[in-house]
């Protein structure tokens, strides 16, 4: 039964791409009918950040990293789903990492949200908010991912050649087998053997104990279940999907030679699948299963600081090639330099909010305050 999945999924690129969405689709359900919410990423990361609902948003996201880092230590070799770390890193630098990370964190904080949020969980309830975010965010990722893929405003300096991206990209085509004059690729047994292994292994360690200590001292383990559930089938549906790929993120939103419409493939499963399973849950249930009623945000305000926040969202995905669930799942993939992106993400939420947030900011003067007395 193993070899009859691997077989399929390596069979072509896009039947991944349609596994990954489906998943991600059921991921969204098991939170929508569990605890009666949409799956935000960047609101989980931020509400982790802040100690809201910490234990839950805590369990979803080890859930995320524990299938990821399961995939990648298991099936690495048998899977076409992760890139070399030579790959992932090529044409961004560590300062391309934190300018695109605090971008993204800006721009979800004054969007109040992102892709998962709007995209997957949004449109399929026809809601104008999310049509719009989608509409800005994504001209803003195309136009950005496909300038950079002609001129490399983001990219390292050819060695040697002094060639501009647009022609190394069509050498690239030319001849699909790439060159490392760097010879920095690192060998993927290598380093799942010293980082990611004992990484996997920790992490099971640390969800069993914690969900150990739900089970006796809280005795209700809902929350658990379905936060957990749902960051395993989230984080699978990324890596199957292939979209831990920076490469084939960026080509899926670059119009250029190498195009990829794997990405697009993935939304479309994704909010497709969620059209019609959420419709039925929200149609046939009267309240989610371990809450009182559903909480959907229902605000349709669209403003300057909304449309701002998509577009600065898009532009960071377009240097990237991350989005924000992406970058959850990929965090012991490819650290140590996805964790300077999500510290960058972080620094942006913390910058918007002291902007833009007159009770936060108010809060963080009362602290510095306290302290200075």
């Amino acid at each position: 039964m193993e070899k009859e999945i691997i077989s399929t999924l390596n069979s072509s690129s896009y039947i991944p791409a349609i596994v990954g969405g489906i998943l991600i689709s059921l991921a969204t359900t098991v939170n929508l009918y569990g605890k009666g919410r949409s799956t935000g990423i960047s609101n989980m990361l931020g509400d982790f950040i802040r100690m809201r609902n910490f234990y839950q948003n805590l369990i979803f996201i080890l859930g995320m990293i524990w299938v990821s880092t399961f995939l990648k230590v298991f099936y690495a070799a048998k899977l076409d789903l992760f890139e070399k770390p030579v790959i992932n890193t090529e044409n961004l630098t560590v300062i391309g990492y934190i300018i695109a990370g605090f971008l993204l964190g800006l721009g979800s904080r004054l969007s109040a949200g992102d892709e998962s949020e709007y995209m997957i969980c949004g449109i399929p309830r026809l809601s104008k908010r999310s049509f719009t975010y989608t509409l800005f965010a994504t001209i803003a990722a195309i136009g950005t991912a496909s300038f950079n893929s002609y001129f490399g405003f983001t990219h390292k300096l050819n060695i040697g050649g002094g060639e501009t991206s647009y022609f190394q990209m069509l050498k690239n085509r030319l001849n699909p087998q790439r060159l490392n004059p760097l010879n920095t690729d690192i060998d993927h047994a290598l380093f799942s053997n010293f980082v990611q292994t004992p990484l996997f292994y920790a992490t099971s360690a640390l969800v069993i104990v914690l969900f150990l200590h739900n089970t006796y001292f809280k005795k209700k383990t809902y929350d658990f279940e379905v936060s957990l559930l749902s960051g395993i089938l989230y984080g699978a549906g990324c890596v199957i999907s292939g979209m831990t790929s920076r490469e084939k993120v960026l080509h899926g939103l670059s119009f250029n030679l190498q195009f990829d419409p794997c990405l697009m493939i993935f939304f479309m499963t994704a909010i497709g699948s969620n059209f019609l399973i959420w419709n039925l849950v929200l149609n046939t249930t009267r309240k989610p299963m371990f809450s009182d009623a559903y909480n959907l945000v229902s605000d349709n305000r669209v403003d300057l600081k909304f449309i701002i926040g998509a577009a600065l969202h898009g532009v960071a995905i377009g240097i990237s090639g991350f989005y924000i669930c992406t970058s959850v799942a990929s965090f012991t993939v490819y650290f140590p330099r996805i964790a300077f992106y999500l510290i960058s993400f972080f620094a942006g939420q913390f910058a918007s909010d002291l902007v833009f947030d007159n009770k936060f900011r108010s809060e963080v003067q009362q602290t510095l305050e306290s302290k200075v007395q």
